[in-house]
């Protein structure tokens, strides 16, 4: 289990340094044509470990139904969540058709598969308040987790100056700590207490998170690097407890169902904080950029004596409103920035809160909660 946090916190954070040195070094059409190699290592690696290890067949009746309704769905949202942005989000009535098409199919799909025997997905796990809570935290954790890490390198891209390289290279540390922690906590996970862990993972991610939202255009490297090692420790005790915890009383034969459909969940929740915080970034420098714009007045005083300044470095003219509409430009995304950490910090400290009162109860104290099989043996 140490292992697949490990890799599921580091992938994202490894690709931005790949795909940075592609881009620099190599050429952008390799972003795409490396999936090629890659794959088919990945599949022969799979192979190889697992040809040997196939578990007895029993022959089953396809859901046709639930997959369909959950292809189209999942299809739908993904369109909505990949192109929702391009096209204006819900001015579009090509939004709004893929919108409804995704929650009808959605919407029918939970009908189906809620009485359905043999259904694609076993939602009958959603009844265990225990699974239902893992599940939500997972999900809710990534999504605003994944968010951070697509939007943060946009702002060294775009507002900082970084190149790609860098802007990986300054994302990178994440992966220190939870290279180092990961293992050490999925071989003790069985001694802790995953809802303590949990608390901490969401403490501290919050207050990292309001730390980001304090930067300002003359930070430096050191400055921008300090809160991605803290983030990685906290992002290493944060799957492994969530994780162990939600499938603690799941019996071994559900335990494929339920470790399956937390996956997707995440999935998704890594595909809605992508879409949402981009979203929400661009809309808040947009808001910025306009307030802002609007004090860039021949009348105000300050704008005066800025032009002034710029004036005795000997630029004049479109030359000094372009300097100033550039520093308008990056104010505003710096102001969208700190908005954006701010409301990454205030939902992690919701998170917090939300596990502390669902101890009402079920109090940790005094026992640990029991690990699924599964954690107790590959923890």
């Amino acid at each position: 289990m140490g292992l697949w946090a490990m890799v599921v916190v580091v992938a994202p954070v490894i690709g931005p340094v790949l795909g940075g040195f592609l881009v620099d070094r190599v050429h952008w059409s390799w972003l795409f044509l490396i999936n090629g190699p890659a794959g088919v290592a990945v599949a022969y690696t799979v192979w190889k470990l697992m040809r040997s290890r196939e578990s007895a067949c029993h022959p089953v009746r396809l859901d046709l139904v639930g997959v369909c309704l959950l292809v189209v769905g999942v299809a739908c949202l993904q369109w909505v969540l990949e192109h929702g942005r391009e096209e204006d989000w819900f001015e579009s009535p090509n939004v709004i058709a893929m919108t409804v098409i995704a929650l009808l199919s959605i919407a029918y799909f939970v009908a189906w598969s809620w009485n359905e025997k043999e259904a694609v997905v076993d939602l009958s796990l959603l009844k265990g308040v225990q699974y239902t809570t893992g599940v939500s935290m997972l999900t809710i954790g990534f999504m605003t987790y994944y968010a951070t890490v697509v939007v943060f390198p946009l702002w060294l891209l775009l507002v900082m100056g970084y190149n790609t390289v860098q802007a990986g290279l300054a994302i990178a540390p994440i992966a220190i700590f939870n290279l180092v922690f990961s293992p050490l906590v999925g071989r003790n996970i069985h001694r802790l207490n995953p809802q303590y862990l949990s608390l901490l993972s969401f403490s501290l991610l919050a207050v990292i998170s309001f730390w980001n939202s304090t930067f300002t255009l003359e930070a430096g490297y050191w400055e921008i690097i300090m809160p991605r090692l803290l983030q990685g420790f906290g992002m290493a005790i944060f799957f492994i407890p969530i994780q162990s915890y939600m499938l603690a009383g799941i019996a071994n034969d559900r335990l494929a169902a339920a470790t399956g459909f937390s996956n997707f969940a995440r999935m998704l929740g890594a595909a809605l904080g992508a879409a949402i915080g981009v979203s929400a970034w661009d809309r808040w420098a947009a808001e910025a950029y306009v307030e802002l714009g609007s004090r860039l007045n021949a009348l105000d005083t300050t704008t005066i004596d800025y032009l002034s300044s710029i004036r005795q470095l000997g630029i004049e003219g479109s030359g000094e409103l372009a300097i100033a509409e550039r520093l308008v430009f990056a104010q505003a995304y710096m102001m969208a920035t700190n908005r954006f950490f701010y409301a990454c910090g205030v939902i992690f400290a919701l998170m917090a809160l939300g596990l502390v009162v669902t101890w009402a109860w079920r109090p940790p104290w005094g026992r640990r909660p029991a690990l699924s099989p599964h954690a107790a043996k590959h923890g």
